[in-house]
């Protein structure tokens, strides 16, 4: 019958405020680590590598659609998650039932995105 695992969940990206900076990175964008495939025996992926971004305090991050403040870092330490990593799809061993014992088809897993607010 399937044995086929999930895969794992994308990685998602954080700011994190240093004090230590003036000014942010020359880098434009920041891309984390997609999650593994699920593989057989039933063994899940495993999940993708989060991105820390180094940012100066008083970094305000907004949506790129209609300008609204989604939050922003002031003090040394600060942490705010602005992107979730994706959701990992689903292996055929998933979709396994007592009438269909060998499903073929996999789940597509989903995409990331903004943070809930």
């Amino acid at each position: 019958g399937p044995a086929g695992g999930n895969g794992g969940r994308g990685g998602s990206i954080h700011l994190v405020c240093d004090e230590g900076l003036n000014m942010l990175k020359q880098e434009v964008h920041f891309r984390a680590t997609g999650g593994q495939n699920g593989m057989g025996k039933a063994r899940h992926g495993e999940s993708g590598g989060d991105v820390t971004v180094r940012v100066p305090p008083g970094t305000v991050v907004r949506q790129d659609e209609d300008d609204a403040l989604v939050g922003e870092v002031l003090r040394h330490g600060d942490s705010m998650r602005v992107a979730r990593g994706g959701r990992g799809g689903r292996g055929n061993a998933a979709f396994k039932t007592a009438r269909d014992t060998t499903p073929r088809l996999p789940g597509q897993g989903g995409p990331g995105g903004a943070p809930p607010p």
